[in-house]
This record gives structure tokens, C-alpha cells and sequence, in this order.
């Protein structure tokens, strides 16, 4: 009997035990994070605890009992109940997970959700439990479903992307390429891809390592499959895996046509736009390399100097573009009869220069004498008009004959005088002690003083005054240079221009006169008092690339009104280059100046330059108006201008108006401004605006 108390005690105590274990796992369930759901036998609901509320939206009073089918999709209740009661068939002494399956479930709304369950298996004294785990995944999947849509609009930049894109590994292997960068090498993605970056370039030592692109990119010729080069700027950024490897994101654009522009800019700044020749810039380059050259090593040169004879003649009597042709083909020549490693140059207007490398007296000879010949059996100019040349030749050999271009260009210039004064189509060679030594020794003094000039503030500036025909009164001035001499002297241009030209000092004193003219126009605004200045520019100047930006920062930093300033220019200066001439009056023009060209009338060209030109001013030259009292064809010649030009828009300036009857004419021809000795001489100051100066 006490055995039999004994058993049974100890029977309640166990089903005590497990009632509080079943119990304190049923609590532990209910407040778990995970959504928790227990299932009997039938796989009726018997345990769902709060995160299970949460997500599905029912109350555990609403689904306990329940069936699983409550909690799932329509129509899929059957499949998911068949997989839970073939799990674990079998003799399953332990708790086992099955493997996480993801699947669709319905919240109480009836809204459908994405979760991922894992299913035990429970056996206790024969019951079976179903305990299953689930997890929402909806924002999972939403954060997928991004993840996933910003990856495929990653993908479809990359891939199309208007610029070359590659991915590249640690070492610059390409992994993957765009379309754009396998049509830029004319590739398709699997020839590239693999490859080391570096196989591209056509030179591989020219290619910077990634680190350096990743810091400040560059601009490299790569390798087209045709075999031709294109010029592409590469830049890249680093990247770092989530194990921390090493990757790169490399940007190629093509800029081949941009680079080609460049190069073509390079090209048009060192090349005569009318010839094709080397300018004047490009042939002092060529030169000072080639005496460079010659003091270091020894080996010597020739320098030709070349003006064609009478060439001015070609352009009054069959007009400026045949003289342009006749150029074209004088280089044509030119560049036919120099030898590989020579340089043939237009220095401006009808003078031609050619630089021999390795030349000496008599090899310069026979290749002159060739020279001449050539163009003296040549037939230039159109088939209609063509016209015959002779040159004249100053040669001069480096560096025995001077030790800077523009000494070698001085006595050049001087031995192409003699070979003139010998009757042209000829040609002379310097000689140290040849008849030009007085000329040579006269010139290098004229340039020692224009540079004295320049440092000592030995320039002056004195103002002729231009009468407004119709107003009759003052309203322009213009500038003219005097040079101070040692005795307080004024030494007029004519006698130091010339120098100033042939030594390129010409470009220092053009500067000097428009800063001193600007700051005259200051002084006069601040005064109140209104005028223009005309200033002249030599054709050197008009090719000089900083001139325009000198002037603009002239005029703004003393506050000037550009409309106050007139540049002018000869019809001779714009012959010399008419295409850079016609660039830098529409520059300037288009920030306010005004223009003025001068000397028309001298030639037969001068009406294509009234209508190509957008001068605002044309000065009637001065050998119309000396005698046009008593020549009729002067009189006809001047009404014609003066018509002319109304009708182009320009207005007109007589020169050398002295006398009464000469100012009665222009102003009945309809000029529109005089200037000369009638209307005022030039001095210091300047007139008043209220009458002539007389």
C-alpha cells in the first residue's frame, strides 16, 4: 500500500513538473521577438503569441483553434498543410527546424505578405506539435526590390552610358565594359574584357598608373582596332569591396576631334593662314633653335631673306586676290625647292624667309641660283592673267654673321638691299666687310636710342586736329609720335620706325603710344571735355596676340570710353595678313573702338579692302588732296571715294588739306572730316572743340 502512495506521488509529481515546464515554455513563447505559432495534430492553432498578432493582425482569441488555412493564401492551403504533416514523419525523439522556406501569408486585412517560416517537429508521450517560426520580410523584399531597381538603373547607365565606362580590377584588368567604350576602340566586350588596361595605350609607359587617374586623370592615345589612335581623357575613382577588395570605376571620352582642334589651333598659330608656310612666329622659333644649335655644336646655317620684285605692281593692276594667288603659289615653290629639315616662311606682305640647317656659303649659292631660276621661268596667277616674277635674295650665313635672329635678320635685310641695288633678280651674300658695314653700324645705333627712348620716357606724343566738315569744328585729334632727341630735338618716325620694325622693338612703341594715348582721353574725361583720339598701329602690332587684352584692360582700368579711340591701320598693314587684320578690328570693334583705315587710294586694291574691312573711317591719302585744285582726275578720284564709302556706311578724312580751295572741295564732295596743315599742325596740345585751329 505504501509503495502503491509512493507511485503515485511521484506520478503527480512529474505531471506537476511538466505542467510547469509546458507552462514556463509556453511563456517564454508568447513574449518571444519572433512571431511564434504552435500546431497540433490537425494543425488547429493552439499557441500564437504577440509578434505573431503583430504581423499577422489577428488576436490570439481570434485564431486559437483555428486551422492553419486561416493564415494563408486561398488556394494554397492544401500544398502548405501537406507539407507540414510530412515533416518529421518518422521516429523523431528530438526538435528539430526544418530548412526555411519563404512563402506567401494573409494578414486579417486580407493583404498578402512575403514571410520566411521554419517548422519543429514536437513529440511529448505521443502528441504532436507543430512549433513554427515566422519572420515578415516585407520590408526585406521592399529593401530587395530597390536594391534590385538601383542596380538595374546602374546597369543600364553603365551599359549606356554616353561616354566610354569600364570596371577595372586592383592589378587594371578590365572586368566589364559599356557599349560606348567597345565602340570607341571598335571592340567588342568579350576582345576586352580580361585585357590589362595598359594594352590599350598605344604607348603603355604613357599611361599613368590608376592611382595617379584616381588624383587627376589624363589625356592618353589609346589604340583603335582599325590600327588608327584615338585621344581620350581618363579619369577613374577607387572602390572597396565588402571584403575589402580593391576595385576601380574607369570614365574614357573620346576627344579626339578636340584634340585635332587643338592641334590645328597650334598649327594656325605657328602657320601663315594665306600660304600654309611658317609665320613669322614659327620662324624665329626655327631660327633661334637653329643658331642654338649651331653655337653648341658647331654646324652652321644660311638664313635667305626674299622679296618678290615689283610686286606691289600684281596687286594695283589685277587686283588683290590675284596677288593672293600669285603667294600661294610663290610658296607652293618655295616649299617644292627646300630640302627635308629646311623651313620656308612668309614673314608678311611679299617677303619670304627659308632657314638652312647645315648650310654653307657655297651650298647657299646653288640652292639660291635654283631658286631664281625657278621663279623666273614660273608663270604665276590665273590661266586668264598669268604674270612673270623675279626675286631679290639677302643671305646671311649663322652664326659667323651674328649671334641673335635679329641681327641676322638686319644684315639679311641689308644684303637683300644690295642684291636690289644690283637690278634685282639677284642675290647677294653679307660680308663682314661689304658696303652696307655704315648702314649696319647706322641701324644698331637707331636701335640703341629707340630702346634709350623706351626706358628713358623719350617718346612724346604730339596731336593734329581733324575738322568735322559738317559741325565745323574739332571733334578728332590724332596721335603722332615724336622721338626726344639728346639736344631736346623732335625726331620725327620716318627716321626710326623702319629700325624699330626690323629689330621688333615696333610692338614696345605701338604699347607706348596707346597707354599714353589712353591716359590723355582720362585726363581730358576728367576734365569734361569730349574727344577722339586716333591712334596708329603697325602691322606688326596687329598680329600681336596680347594686344587685344592690353587694350581692354587699358580702357577699364583708366575708365575710358572705348567709342574715344580709334585705332588705324595702312591698307599696306592689312595686306600683310587680312585675315588677322579683319579678326582684330571685329574684336576690338565689337568692345567699342572705332577703326580708321588709312593711305586709301594708292592702289587699285583699295576698294576690296573698303568692302571686306569694317573700318568706321577711311583716310582719303594725301597725294589726291595736295593738288586737287588743279587736277581733275584727283578731284573725280575723290568724289568717287567719298560716294563710295557713303554708300558702305564709312565716313571720310581727307589728308593734307592746306589750302582753302582744297577744304571747298572735300567738304562739296561730300567728305565728311579734313586734316591738315589748314585745319591745324600737330603740337603738344590739343585744340579746342568749339572752332578750326588755325
Amino acid at each position: 500500500m505504501r509503495n502503491h502512495q509512493c507511485t503515485s506521488d511521484q506520478a503527480a509529481e512529474v505531471q506537476r513538473a511538466l505542467a510547469w515546464s509546458e507552462a514556463r515554455l509556453a511563456s517564454m513563447l508568447a513574449i518571444t521577438p519572433a512571431a511564434t505559432i504552435a500546431l497540433d495534430a490537425d494543425q488547429r492553432i493552439v499557441l500564437f503569441n504577440e509578434m505573431a498578432e503583430k504581423i499577422f493582425g489577428w488576436t490570439r482569441e481570434e485564431v486559437l483553434g483555428q486551422p492553419l488555412d486561416i493564415l494563408l493564401p486561398p488556394g494554397t492551403a492544401a500544398r502548405h498543410r501537406k507539407f507540414v504533416a510530412e515533416f518529421g514523419r518518422g521516429p523523431v525523439k528530438q526538435r528539430t527546424m526544418a530548412e526555411r522556406q519563404e512563402l506567401s501569408a494573409r494578414r486579417k486585412s486580407g493583404e498578402l505578405f512575403p514571410v520566411q517560416i521554419g517548422i519543429a517537429r514536437v513529440s511529448v508521450e505521443d502528441e504532436t506539435l507543430y512549433l513554427a517560426v515566422a519572420q515578415d520580410l516585407t520590408e526585406r523584399k521592399e529593401t530587395e526590390r530597390r536594391l534590385k531597381a538601383s542596380e538595374e538603373r546602374f546597369r543600364l547607365a553603365f551599359e549606356h552610358a554616353p561616354i566610354g565606362v569600364a570596371l577595372l580590377d586592383a592589378h587594371g584588368r578590365i572586368l566589364q565594359v559599356n557599349r560606348a567604350f567597345c565602340a570607341m576602340l571598335g571592340c567588342d566586350a568579350a576582345e576586352l574584357t580580361g585585357r590589362p588596361l595598359s594594352h590599350l595605350a598605344l604607348e603603355a609607359d604613357a599611361l599613368p598608373d590608376l592611382a595617379e587617374l584616381a588624383t587627376g586623370g589624363a589625356c592618353v592615345p589609346l589604340r583603335h582596332r582599325s590600327g588608327g589612335t584615338i585621344w581620350a581623357d581618363l579619369s577613374c575613382a577607387a572602390m572597396h569591396g565588402q571584403q575589402g577588395e580593391a576595385a576601380y570605376i574607369l570614365q574614357v571620352q573620346d576627344v579626339t576631334d578636340r584634340k585635332r582642334y587643338e592641334e590645328e589651333l597650334v598649327r594656325l598659330a605657328l602657320v601663315d593662314s594665306l600660304t600654309d608656310l611658317a609665320n613669322r612666329r614659327r620662324f624665329q622659333q626655327v631660327l633661334e633653335e637653329a643658331l642654338s644649335r649651331a653655337q653648341r655644336t658647331g654646324a652652321g646655317g644660311a638664313l635667305f631673306f626674299i622679296d618678290l620684285d615689283m610686286f606691289k605692281h600684281i596687286n594695283d593692276t589685277l587686283g588683290h586676290q590675284a596677288g593672293d594667288e600669285v603667294l600661294r603659289q610663290v610658296a607652293a615653290l618655295l616649299r617644292s625647292a627646300v630640302r627635308l629639315g629646311d623651313t620656308a616662311a612668309r614673314l608678311g606682305g611679299d617677303e619670304f624667309a627659308i632657314v638652312l640647317p647645315g648650310a654653307d656659303g657655297p651650298l647657299a649659292a646653288r640652292v639660291a641660283d635654283r631658286l631664281l631660276e625657278s621663279i623666273r621661268q614660273s608663270r604665276f596667277a590665273s590661266e586668264e592673267t598669268p604674270v612673270s616674277l623675279t626675286a631679290s635674295i639677302g643671305i646671311v650665313l649663322f652664326p659667323d654673321h651674328g649671334s641673335s635672329v635679329s641681327e641676322l635678320l638686319s644684315k639679311a635685310d641689308m644684303a637683300l638691299s644690295e642684291a636690289k641695288e644690283r637690278g634685282r633678280d639677284s642675290w647677294a651674300l653679307y660680308t663682314p666687310d661689304g658696303p652696307w658695314q655704315r648702314q649696319l653700324e647706322a641701324r644698331l645705333l637707331w636701335r640703341r636710342r629707340i630702346s634709350q627712348a623706351l626706358e628713358q620716357d623719350r617718346f612724346v606724343l604730339h596731336y593734329q586736329p581733324i575738322l568735322d566738315l559738317r559741325r565745323n569744328v574739332v571733334t578728332h585729334h590724332e596721335a603722332l609720335l615724336r622721338m626726344v632727341g639728346d639736344e631736346g630735338e623732335l625726331i620725327f618716325p620716318g627716321e626710326f620706325l623702319g629700325v624699330a620694325e626690323r629689330f621688333n622693338l615696333i610692338q614696345q612703341v605701338d604699347r607706348w603710344v596707346l597707354d599714353t594715348a589712353l591716359r590723355q582721353l582720362a585726363n581730358l574725361r576728367r576734365m569734361g571735355r569730349s574727344q577722339v583720339l586716333e591712334v596708329n598701329l603697325s602691322g606688326r602690332t596687329l598680329i600681336d596676340p596680347d594686344l587685344p587684352g592690353i587694350i581692354r584692360r587699358g580702357l577699364s582700368d583708366r575708365d575710358v570710353d572705348p567709342a574715344s579711340l580709334v585705332l588705324e591701320i595702312t591698307e599696306t598693314a592689312a595686306i600683310g595678313d587680312l585675315e588677322q587684320a579683319e579678326r582684330f578690328i571685329c574684336e576690338m570693334k565689337a568692345l567699342g573702338c572705332r577703326f580708321a583705315l588709312d593711305d586709301v587710294g594708292a592702289g587699285f586694291a583699295s576698294l576690296y579692302f573698303l568692302k571686306r574691312l569694317p573700318v568706321d573711317y577711311v583716310k582719303i591719302d594725301g597725294a589726291f588732296i595736295r593738288n586737287l585744285a588743279h587736277d581733275t582726275a584727283d578731284q573725280h578720284l575723290v568724289r568717287a571715294l567719298a560716294t563710295v564709302c557713303r554708300e558702305l556706311g564709312k565716313q571720310t578724312i581727307a589728308e593734307f588739306v592746306d589750302s582753302p580751295e582744297s577744304l571747298r572741295l572735300v567738304r562739296a564732295y561730300g567728305v565728311d572730316y579734313a586734316q591738315g596743315y589748314l585745319i591745324g599742325r600737330p603740337g603738344p596740345e590739343l585744340c579746342s572743340t568749339e572752332a578750326p585751329c588755325q
